[in-house]
């Protein structure tokens, strides 16, 4: 699944519950996390950083079909527990500077599964506050 795809799934669901989205309204943590909140494949989690860590916080339940952790067990977690190495500084700066941008950026992720395998996952990053952030995250089929 590409990033268009993703987004166009996203959407899909949203349209789905016949909910009034304007293009003026720029998408926030309690919205989405309402909308999708019992979505069984995307995930809506809120990530901050934390004395250099990130950190997450609020997890949808479809955290646990990506990752095999139960919401409970990631929350306040850093995300260092489900990836499989440290982020190359490129990769970090990129995400920052589309953030800074644009408010949002496409990610790609290897996440490390609680069984121990890798799973590839696309997303959405949405800046909310300083150092905070939301997301929305899928398991990549492609």
């Amino acid at each position: 699944m590409d990033i268009k795809e993703y987004k166009d799934d996203v959407l899909s669901v949203i349209r789905g519950l016949k909910i009034d989205l304007s293009h003026e309204d720029l998408p926030n943590f309690s919205m989405f996390y309402r909308i999708l909140k019992n979505h069984p494949t995307i995930a809506v989690l809120n990530t901050r950083v934390e004395n250099g860590q990130v950190m997450l916080y609020n997890l949808s339940s479809a955290i646990e079909h990506i990752t095999g952790y139960t919401p409970s067990e990631l929350h306040g977690q850093p995300l260092s527990m489900i990836m499989p190495g440290e982020p190359d500084e490129n990769s970090v700066a990129k995400l920052k500077a589309e953030i800074d941008r644009y408010k949002a950026s496409d990610k790609y992720n290897i996440i490390k599964h609680k069984e121990g395998h890798l799973v590839k996952t696309i997303g959405i990053i949405f800046e909310e506050g300083k150092n905070q952030y939301f997301e929305m995250v899928h398991i990549d089929r492609s």
